[in-house]
């Protein structure tokens, strides 16, 4: 019940993001970049997901016949925490637009 909580606790940043682009770029680009940032979401939840099938069919193949054990899917988790990181890398080079604008 607690990894539900916070999956569910995860999720609000995805509302933030699009508060910050409205912000962010240009008032004649803010249609586009909002369009972008939405099939961007959905893009990157899709590969995120594939990627993590095919990082664990990769490291299970020293194990034939086998399920995926644990370590497979500690070492299959550096994907989705590295694409975590490197929002967060993102994140910090946001710059509010100018008010003039």
């Amino acid at each position: 019940m607690l990894l539900f909580v916070l999956l569910g606790l995860s999720g609000g940043p995805v509302g933030v993001i699009f508060a910050a682009t409205k912000e962010s770029v240009a008032l004649q680009n803010v249609g586009f970049a909002t369009a972008l940032v939405n099939m961007g979401a959905f893009l990157t939840a899709a590969l995120i997901q594939s990627g993590f099938g095919v990082i664990l069919d990769i490291v299970s193949v020293s194990e034939p016949g086998n399920t995926p054990n644990l370590q497979n899917y500690q070492i299959a988790l550096i994907l989705p925490f590295a694409i975590s990181g490197l929002g967060v890398i993102a994140s910090l080079l946001l710059r509010e637009r100018d008010v003039r604008e």
